[in-house]
């Protein structure tokens, strides 16, 4: 991905040169979509290596270096935020048809986006602004109605998404989510936020089903009758509203307390979709780990399964700085026989990153291993 987007952010400026159809307000679109994928793809680098080479040449000729020692995390986050805000200036809000204003970049896909990076780095203010954009536009981004909850997963670009992976059978463009959706067990702690909460809209027959085993259903179930999906392709979520207005309700916390009553606003708003009970307390006068806790319950119930629960766990034990709150929700999940060793292993901060591979070692000699798997 790095590599095809570097491709196009260096060649792609040459071609209204060459081709007077081939606008430069063409070309800058193209490029943005590019510097928006590129950021993407280095933030999940980041948060899942922490430090990693940043590659901004594109593989053109053989005098590129691609063997690259690591930077600091923060080189690459600074570079991702300095993309995505060029980016964000030629990119369109709403590209016309549904399947590419939710299947390819633009400004909200950016702002989700950016949302994200600044609330990793505890940019809270920042964090809110970019989270705003995206709420306040009401005419493209709104919740799905309650009892149309599993529509957003089985029909695909639903009035919330944001940005989403396109696949299409009839295309040739599958995807392995069915099966590993289907074949993933729901661990008890989740399984028993939904029982606490009595969550009928995304819980059972939802978000997961109890057939011989309970395994989720977000991505293998067709309809909310157990009909399974025929084909291998359901879409990707990267981002959809919910998730963006979880990430305000978490910036606003940490900016002030007259924030508060927004940011319970949100958390409420995604709760009624729900129709669970709305939280009263969460107001001004909320300490900011009570929100954190229900900020962290609502993330996990409403998006369960869609790759955010381990990076969550990680930003809010590293913004807060207490490991307990990744300690507290990992360890319980495990068979009690593991939870001494998990803990004695996770207690580490540099172990929440992952080892780099022995190949990629082998290949470049300036990479070095991270430190806890030294």
């Amino acid at each position: 991905m790095i590599g095809r987007a570097n491709i196009v952010i260096e060649r792609v400026p040459e071609i209204p040169a060459l081709d007077n159809r081939f606008t430069e307000q063409e070309s800058k679109t193209i490029v943005a979509e590019a510097l928006f994928l590129r950021a993407l793809t280095y933030f999940y680098l980041v948060r899942t290596f922490q430090e990693v080479p940043l590659i901004l040449e594109a593989p053109s000729t053989d005098a590129v270096d691609f063997l690259k020692p690591k930077v600091k995390a923060d080189s690459v986050l600074n570079r991702i935020e300095a993309d995505l805000i060029e980016a964000e200036q030629n990119l369109p809000a709403d590209r016309g048809r549904n399947i590419e204003t939710r299947g390819r970049a633009t400004k909200g896909a950016v702002n989700a986006l950016l949302a994200d990076v600044y609330l990793w780095r505890a940019k809270y203010v920042q964090a809110a602004a970019a989270a705003k954009k995206v709420i306040d536009n009401t005419a493209l981004y709104t919740l799905m109605p309650s009892d149309d909850w599993f529509k957003i997963f089985s029909e695909k670009n639903s009035t919330e998404s944001i940005f989403e992976l396109q696949y299409d059978l009839q295309t040739a463009e599958t995807n392995g989510l069915r099966g590993l959706s289907g074949g993933q067990l729901v661990n008890t702690t989740l399984y028993n936020l939904f029982i606490q909460e009595q969550d009928l809209i995304r819980g059972l027959n939802r978000t997961y089903v109890e057939q011989g085993s309970r395994t989720f259903w977000k991505y293998t179930g067709l309809t909310t009758d157990n009909v399974a999906r025929a084909a291998d392709d359901p879409n990707y979520i990267f981002y959809r509203l919910p998730d963006v207005m979880l990430m305000r309700a978490e910036a606003l916390i940490h900016i002030s307390d007259a924030q508060k009553k927004e940011a319970g606003e949100l958390i409420n708003a995604v709760r009624k979709r729900a129709q669970i009970d709305s939280l009263d307390f969460l107001n001004e006068n909320a300490p900011n780990d009570v929100f954190v806790f229900v900020i962290l319950k609502e993330r996990a119930m409403e998006l369960a399964m869609e790759g955010k629960r381990w990076f969550d766990l990680v930003r809010n034990a590293t913004n807060e700085n207490d490991p307990e709150i990744l300690l507290s929700r990992v360890i319980p999940s495990r068979a009690v026989s593991d939870r001494a060793q998990v803990r004695s292993r996770l207690v580490d901060p540099r172990s929440w990153y992952l080892p780099i591979h022995r190949d990629e070692l082998a290949k470049n000699p300036n990479l070095v291993q991270n430190p806890y798997y030294k």
